[in-house]
């Protein structure tokens, strides 16, 4: 089975209630910026380090980003989708929750200006850690930049604006998934051996059925976010720039793409995937208090062929 990965705007997109009155207002502002923009992303992993170049348009009622004419992430009436697999896109409600998750604080630091625009900067910071620096158009409010940090200071990924235009009025967004871009999924109650309530400081927002069988939950510390996928099916990674890596005494499936990492691996619950933008240090963090890859033994491996 194949992952469905969601990308980084849900970061800005879903959780800003939950960081200090400053800069939640310019994050809760930017929903409602309209613009058009390029932006370059690039990501210091430990498979290299991996860019992309995006577009991204606002409209006061939607965010969309996509690589060339090819849309892969949307957000409009309060749902994110992904369209990596238009068929399979997932639609993940995005209204702010207060008091979830850890407490960002936030300073305002130094800013310049952008293509002669003024500009204004925050760190953030999680147990007095800066794990991110963003920075916001002042005329519009847009996200311009964007840098997340892993603990130790060093740089994990940096989204940089490269152009930036106005539009007068409203803008229409198109439409990249179908008729139901914004469908629902069915919510559902989280088995908890599988999806704890609170994972390495994220809470558990929501749990949604995800095809047949499977479920996909949704966590957040207030900035960061990822997804649990979780199925009796194996998930499949198999991008060619996906490697083995071998983390808390497992063997996981890992691809990093620029501002996501994707993890599959197989354990005693079945099949498991994490999807998000999380530094390096969280991510293994998150995996160490996840049910551990772990290869089932063969009565396992043969019920759940039959009864998946």
């Amino acid at each position: 089975m194949r992952v469905l990965a969601l990308a980084v705007v849900v970061t800005i997109l879903g959780a800003s209630t939950a960081l200090a009155d400053d800069a939640a207002g310019w994050i809760e502002r930017s929903h409602d910026a309209v613009y058009d923009s390029s932006q370059t992303v690039s990501c210091q992993t430990p498979a290299g380090q991996v860019d992309g170049v995006f577009s991204v348009a606002g409209t006061g009622v939607a965010v969309q980003a996509g690589q060339g004419s090819d849309p892969r992430v949307f957000g409009v009436n309060g749902v994110f989708a992904s369209t990596d697999t238009p068929s399979d896109a997932i639609g993940v409600p995005t209204e702010d929750r207060a008091g979830i998750g850890i407490r960002y604080t936030s300073s305002e630091i130094a800013a310049e200006r952008f293509e002669g625009r003024r500009t204004k900067y925050f760190n953030l910071l999680r147990d007095d850690i800066v794990r991110a620096t963003v920075g916001f158009d002042l005329a519009t409010g847009a996200l311009i930049a964007m840098t997340t940090f892993n603990a130790d200071g060093s740089v994990y990924c940096s989204i940089q604006t490269t152009s930036f235009t106005q539009p007068l009025g409203l803008v229409e967004i198109t439409d990249p998934v179908g008729s139901e871009p914004t469908q629902r999924l069915e919510p559902v109650d989280a088995d908890p051996a599988v999806a704890p309530a609170s994972v390495a400081g994220f809470a558990r927002l929501d749990t949604y059925r995800w095809r047949e069988t499977g479920a996909a939950s949704f966590y957040s510390d207030g900035f960061f976010s990822f997804t649990l996928l979780s199925s009796p099916q194996t998930f499949a990674l198999d991008d060619t720039d996906a490697s083995d890596v071998e983390l808390a005494g497992g063997i996981y499936r890992r691809l990093f793409e620029p501002g996501r990492a994707t993890y599959v691996w197989e354990s005693e619950m079945g099949g498991m995937s994490i999807v998000g933008d999380l530094p390096i240090d969280i991510q293994e963090s998150v995996l160490s208090e996840l049910a551990p890859a772990d290869r089932p033994g063969l009565l396992t491996r043969i019920w759940r062929r039959l009864f998946r």
